[in-house]
């Protein structure tokens, strides 16, 4: 079972800041058409997880620690 926790509402502003962020360096990179794909889609990504926990955290819903390593 994958574990989960809650945030405080008011975290959620500061979640979709890095979200933006993180897509903003994703274009960024793309514009300049240097170094690797995959890492455009990697900034992609991680921004949209960010976004969607944003959203999770302003609705008061539990978070997935899905990179939870289990250790103790």
């Amino acid at each position: 079972m994958t574990k989960q926790g809650k945030f405080e509402k008011i975290h959620a502003d500061e979640l979709m800041l890095i979200a933006e962020q993180d897509l903003e360096s994703a274009r960024a990179l793309a514009s300049v058409q240097a170094g690797r794909p995959e890492n455009i889609f990697l900034l992609a990504q991680q921004g949209l997880a960010k976004a969607l926990k944003a959203i999770l955290c302003w609705r008061e819903q539990p978070i997935p620690f899905v990179h939870d390593s289990g250790s103790r």
